[in-house]
């Protein structure tokens, strides 16, 4: 069979046709397959924090000295110390009849610190009283005294400030530890986190020579 210029242009033709639209509807279907892909990957990071309870005394030590105490009227030793006269320059307030008892003392009065991140009630507790710890007193001589007070370093270091103990509190004659109450949320940002504990001791003429050590706890709990 022969084919005439004419039909043989029209299925040269024919075939270009058919070969463009099979490579559009190719295209078409590789487009969808090689579009970029997407993909979705999570990580994570961790970190505890754990709550810390830190109570510390950073001026831990109260040295009234050596000394002695007259044996004629007023017949006792008044050695004072807190925030008031004690804090900045450990100023001691002698009054009676004291004989080279320390007139200064190294830091300051006692001082509580809540060094951790944790509100805290703080309760005080003491080894002993006047009667046992200093002893003497009786007939003309005074009987011995020992009592303490509380003070705020910063203003807002508790929520609230048992006013009970701004004042001097005589530390009671029970037996055990005695405990107080001197401070209701306690906070632990630096700039208010602090109190100070005074003392004050009236030593009788006839108070028994030799060391007097009293013992002071502070407990701390959330």
């Amino acid at each position: 069979m022969e084919f005439s210029n004419r039909t043989l242009a029209w299925l040269v033709l024919a075939t270009i046709v058919v070969s463009m639209f099979g490579t559009f509807i190719s295209l078409n279907k590789l487009n969808g397959i090689t579009a970029l892909a997407t993909s979705n990957a999570s990580g994570q990071a961790n970190v505890q924090i754990s709550s810390q309870t830190v109570l510390d005394f950073s001026i831990d030590t109260i040295s009234f000295g050596s000394g002695s105490v007259n044996g004629s009227s007023p017949y006792q030793c008044n050695l004072t110390v807190n925030k008031t006269v004690g804090q900045v320059d450990g100023t001691v307030v002698s009054a009676g009849g004291c004989n080279n008892f320390s007139s200064t003392l190294t830091g300051g009065t006692l001082t509580l610190v809540n060094d951790g991140n944790t509100i805290l009630n703080v309760t005080l507790n003491f080894s002993g009283n006047a009667a046992n710890v200093i002893g003497g007193g009786g007939g003309s001589v005074p009987l011995p005294s020992m009592a303490f007070t509380v003070a705020q370093n910063e203003s807002t270091s508790c929520t609230t400030l048992n006013t009970t103990y701004a004042g001097w509190t005589e530390i009671q004659n029970t037996s055990g530890w005695p405990a107080y109450l001197v401070c209701t949320n306690m906070q632990y940002i630096d700039t208010s986190d602090s109190i100070s504990l005074g003392l004050r001791l009236s030593i009788p003429s006839n108070a028994s020579e030799g060391v007097k050590t009293l013992y002071v706890r502070a407990q701390g709990t959330g």
